[in-house]
């Protein structure tokens, strides 16, 4: 079993590489899981744009991870498509990856590093829209992976999608 995690503030491209990601997964053969906070805040308040209660979101979305891994085969390919901008954001994913091994078999961690810029310009294009000033922040916020976050997981690849 594979997951990817997505890495980027809001307008970085991740759900836009995920899809492109998952694609080839499925071409390959894979079952594919995908799992977004985002989803979740549709699912529950009809827009993903309402934070609503993020304990509730978050205790949905790590349900969904658990559960995908433990009752998917093995020749599933999971994608987390959240912000995790930040150590303490990523820690409750990792720790269930962690959890689950051997059957986690490999994780790929793509960050997407896009100026803020290009991020602001996305967002005035879009139906949901972070405000700017979320944005600069995440953004001056963002922690790159290190490895030490995944401390005795071997299977690692770590990869940075830099766009201008």
């Amino acid at each position: 079993m594979n997951v990817t995690l997505m890495i980027g503030i809001p307008g970085s491209g991740k759900s836009t590489e995920a899809e492109h990601l998952m694609r080839n997964a499925r071409n390959m053969g894979f079952f594919v899981e995908y799992i977004s906070a985002d989803k979740i805040r549709e699912e529950l308040y009809g827009d993903a744009s309402i934070q609503g209660d993020g304990g509730k979101v978050f205790s949905i979305f790590y349900s969904r991870l658990s559960r995908a891994i433990e009752g998917k085969p093995d020749q599933t390919w999971i994608f987390i498509d959240n912000t995790s901008v930040s150590r303490k954001a990523r820690k409750d994913i990792f720790k269930i990856l962690i959890d689950h091994q051997p059957k986690v078999g490999l994780i790929e961690l793509i960050e997407m590093h896009t100026p803020v810029e290009i991020c602001i310009e996305r967002q005035s294009n879009r139906d949901r829209k972070v405000p700017e000033d979320v944005i600069r922040r995440m953004h001056s916020n963002f922690k790159s992976f290190e490895r030490d976050e995944l401390d005795g997981f071997s299977g690692i690849i770590s990869r940075r999608i830099y766009e201008s």
